[in-house]
């Protein structure tokens, strides 16, 4: 049982960490009044 624990915590991780749509990012940015057209502006 822990193993199908283990498993399905990994997949709520990756849906959390690694499934990013990167349009949404910016959309979420731009709509908190940020001005970013591309990754780099998130540095500054």
């Amino acid at each position: 049982m822990a193993e199908q624990d283990d498993k399905s915590l990994v997949k709520k991780l990756k849906a959390v960490v690694l499934d990013v749509d990167p349009e949404g990012i910016f959309k979420d940015a731009r709509a908190a009044g940020l001005d970013v057209t591309k990754v780099e502006d998130f540095r500054e």
